[in-house]
């Protein structure tokens, strides 16, 4: 690996033809009600700090859309070197027998 390359190998998904290769790290974590799940690229990671994600998370913002624009406005704000994906997936009647109910929002949001 050159020097400087590991950087951009990390936690990435690797598409070949008839083959997906994913690395991926299993945590367990328990969620509650209204507990807001952030999927997202380096692009976001590499601007903001987790302080930052977090202070991005818990403003006013009433929309997931809302938030994901506002995670992505910060990352730009910092500098935006790469590209910017954010999925943000609230999670709503958990421990209820039978509920799947997430909040479905779609979220498009480019940086």
């Amino acid at each position: 690996m050159v020097s400087g390359e590991s950087r951009y190998r990390r936690n990435n998904f690797i598409l070949s033809p008839g083959l997906l290769a994913a690395v991926m790290h299993r945590n367990t974590v328990e969620l509650n009600q209204g507990d807001i799940l952030l999927l997202c690229s380096d692009g976001l990671t590499d601007m903001l700090t987790d302080k930052d994600i977090e202070t991005v998370l818990t403003n006013n913002a009433t929309t997931l859309d809302g938030l994901a624009a506002n995670l992505i406005g910060a990352a730009n704000a910092n500098g935006g070197l790469d590209n910017i994906s954010v999925v943000l997936v609230k999670f709503q009647n958990i421990g209820e027998k039978g509920a799947t109910n997430q909040n479905t929002e779609h979220v498009s949001c480019g940086g």
